[in-house]
């Protein structure tokens, strides 16, 4: 450890730095009258941060106080006292405005939180410890200050000092760059043309660093940057140049202490200066850098899978150069085609499965159904996961626990696409992972529901009621929501109000005002609903009723003169009924509110390209109209057995990928609730009994509509057995 007299010396320069950064807070609040009480609290703060360096020098000159890396810090405080004293000469001569002196500032109390000085002391004596535990607490308290000092001007406040915007103008982008997902700096420099260097400029006035505009590309990189081209992303920071003993980094974000510490970190703990620059640029040049070039429409994902195979995993050992793949631009590249390979292709979601002992697979689910699309080497397993928690934020290190997030892939990609995380543990410590892909999706026309005409006709009546409830019903992924949003597509106009509480919002409809559910927010669709009826709606839309709180809120809304619509996961519609009484619902009043009940379920439809046309036999007629059960309502069809009815073709053909399905349609029951309905409603009666009378009503089940659309040529009863048991 070094002598007490290098330690002495170290305390001296600290406490002739204090001293500095009071005379220049003195200054500020001398010259900046508008700002004079904040800028005398730091200087009064400063005085005491130089009154307890006294004394811990007092008390290191009696006892044997210690540093570690005395030297490194004695030559970072001296450059600091020397910087300081410039500043003083320079402000003192020249004047300073408000901004200039702000930056001042944070640059100063950056520097102190950066090089942690009082966290390298050793004190033995609880005196001294209590005084450097005091300074550290004080240092970060003043940074936390000076920073929020700061938030009260705007990133973007230079463009409206020096007359390119107005307030106004820069509001409204704020509000554009939020509705449309973007950032700010991009509705700028677009929609309102603001040059580039004035933005620069405005930037360089808030984060009070030299911005750096990409002007000139980045100098090679370091083996240490391509390495974690994966992490700089995550920090929006990239190193362009190396000046003296400094590496400079443009960063989107220089405030950001702990985004520095990482950067640092990355780059073997070396000197950063930290300059602002535009997210979109960062990420354009760290793409360079990785040489990440957009995917070829010939080059498919097992190419990628050979080629990684091949260059780079065939040293690989299975711990130590683990971390090198998980951060490969190439494995990089391999998720986003997967992704954009299964969007193409229509999948809802993307399965990856890595095996502990050999090759596991990666599976999507298109039109319902789970396809392998290909093997997934097992050496590629666990970099494939790590690269999806990067992607949404997820703990890398955590493997035991199941994690949810969420990835903007437009970020990592060109493809519009917000996507669900699931990962999850599995047996011998191998993870799995779940992608649900929420691609951007607009209202369907009623017409394309592929209602009959009977449910067409009826569930036009029940949307254009006044007030009352209207449920749709099903499974996850049964297209429930598109069936809402096409209902409020329908009756919305100018004169209606119309409120929705989702989660997740998939679908964005002009004249709706959207709710997205956030329970850490404390935003839930029983807490929405409550502030729903304050805000004067005609229409209200809840995307799940989950518990009793919510559907007895959505009765009373009902019952208050609203129309509401939701969903439900039950088999069938008579089942729903019951199911809401289940909840505690109180029958009468849910008799009053239901307005009628779609049970729908989606089935794939056949390829109009290969399908097959054959004649339908009367032995098959005879079966379809014994599975019908309901031998008048079915002779009412009028199929006479010579009509052709179609089958899927084995094999398929390349438009369909070889499966004889291409897309799907909904088979739908509607129950309306009558009087006689709500009769049954008000004495709790069973699903049979109401199932019994609505069918006397002319209600067809799920399976007679799937047997209709069979006969019409749209789909198998292989299809309509496979979801409908009645």
């Amino acid at each position: 450890m070094p002598g007490n007299a290098e330690v002495l010396r170290l305390i001296e320069l600290l406490a002739a730095h204090e001293e500095a950064i009071q005379r220049l807070y003195e200054i500020f609040a001398t010259k900046l009258s508008g700002q004079r009480e904040f800028w005398d609290r730091l200087a009064a703060e400063e005085a005491g941060h130089g009154r307890l360096l006294r004394q811990l020098r007092t008390i290191a000159d009696e006892q044997a106080l210690t540093a570690a890396n005395v030297g490194r810090l004695t030559v970072l405080v001296l450059r600091a006292v020397e910087q300081t004293s410039s500043r003083l000469e320079d402000v003192d001569a020249n004047g300073v405005s408000a901004l200039r002196a702000l930056a001042m500032a944070q640059e100063i109390e950056t520097f102190m939180i950066e090089a942690r000085l009082f966290e390298h002391f050793v004190a033995p004596s609880g005196p001294a410890a209590k005084i450097l535990s005091e300074l550290g607490s004080a240092t970060e308290a003043h940074s936390h200050r000076i920073d929020d000092f700061g938030r009260r001007r705007s990133r973007h406040q230079g463009l409206i000092d020096r007359g390119v915007l107005t307030e106004r103008q820069v509001e409204m982008a704020m509000g554009v760059a939020k509705e449309e997902g973007i950032s700010a700096d991009q509705v700028l420099l677009g929609a309102y043309g603001v040059p580039k260097a004035e933005l620069l400029a405005s930037l360089e006035d808030f984060f009070g660093c030299a911005a750096h505009d990409f002007s000139s590309p980045p100098e090679p990189p370091r083996q240490a940057v391509l390495e974690h081209i994966d992490q700089l992303r995550s920090t929006l920071s990239v190193p362009v140049a190396t000046v003296g003993w400094k590496t400079v980094v443009a960063m989107a974000n220089p405030k950001d202490v702990v985004a520095r510490d990482h950067v640092r970190s990355l780059l073997d703990g070396g000197a950063l200066e930290c300059r602002v620059a535009l997210a979109e640029d960062i990420l354009a040049a760290l793409d360079r850098l990785a040489g990440v070039e957009p995917a070829r429409d010939d080059a498919g994902t097992g190419d990628l899978v050979d080629s990684l195979s091949a260059e780079q995993l065939a040293s690989l050992q299975e711990e130590e150069d683990r971390s090198i793949l998980e951060d490969d631009s190439e494995v990089a590249r391999l998720v986003n085609q997967r992704i954009e390979e299964a969007h193409a292709l229509g999948a809802s979601d993307i399965h990856f499965e890595p095996a502990v002992q050999g090759d596991g697979a990666v599976r999507y689910r298109v039109d319902g159904i789970m396809r392998r699309t290909g093997s997934l080497p097992r050496k590629h397993g666990k970099a494939l996961i790590s690269r999806l928690k990067i992607m949404a934020d997820l703990d890398i290190a955590e493997r035991r626990k199941p994690q949810s997030g969420k990835i903007k892939f437009r970020r990592w990609a060109k493809l519009d696409l917000d996507i669900r995380v699931e990962t999850y543990p599995t047996v011998a410590g191998a993870e799995d992972a779940v992608l649900r892909l929420l691609a951007a999706a607009q209202a369907r026309p009623i017409d394309e529901l592929a209602l009959s005409a009977a449910n067409r006709e009826a569930f036009l009546r029940l949307i254009h009621q006044p007030y009352g409830i209207v449920l749709c019903v099903g499974p996850t992924g049964s297209g429930k929501t598109t069936t809402l949003h096409s209902a409020l597509a329908q009756i919305s106009r100018d004169d209606v109000k119309i409120l929705t509480v989702e989660d997740p919002v998939e679908i964005s409809q002009p004249g709706l005002r959207q709710v997205q559910v956030n329970p850490k927010a404390g935003v839930t669709f029983a807490s929405a609903l409550r502030s729903f009826l304050r805000a004067d709606p005609d229409v209200i839309m809840i995307g799940e009723m989950r518990d009793r709180e919510t559907a007895g809120i959505a009765v009373e809304s009902s019952l208050t003169g609203h129309l509401v619509f939701s969903t439900l996961h039950t088999n069938s519609a008579p089942e729903t009924v019951v199911r809401l009484l289940n909840l505690g619902l109180d029958p009468y009043s849910f008799s009053d509110a239901l307005l009628g009940v779609l049970a729908q379920r989606l089935v794939r439809t056949l390829c109009r390209r290969c399908r097959l046309a054959g004649p339908l036999t009367a032995g098959r007629l005879g079966a379809l109209r014994q599975e019908y059960r309901a031998d008048e309502a079915f002779d009412a069809l009028g199929f006479p057995p010579a009509r052709p009815v179609c089958s899927a073709r084995p094999g398929g053909c390349p438009e369909c990928g070889d499966l004889g399905y291409r897309g799907r349609m909904a088979v739908h029951e509607l129950l309306v609730a009558t009087d006689e309905i709500k009769e049954l409603v008000c004495r709790q009666a069973s699903a049979a009994e109401i199932r019994k009378v609505a069918a006397s009503q002319g209600m067809r089940t799920l399976k007679q509509d799937g047997i209709e659309k069979h006969l019409a040529g749209h789909t198998t009863m292989e299809e309509v057995r496979s979801v409908c048991s009645r």
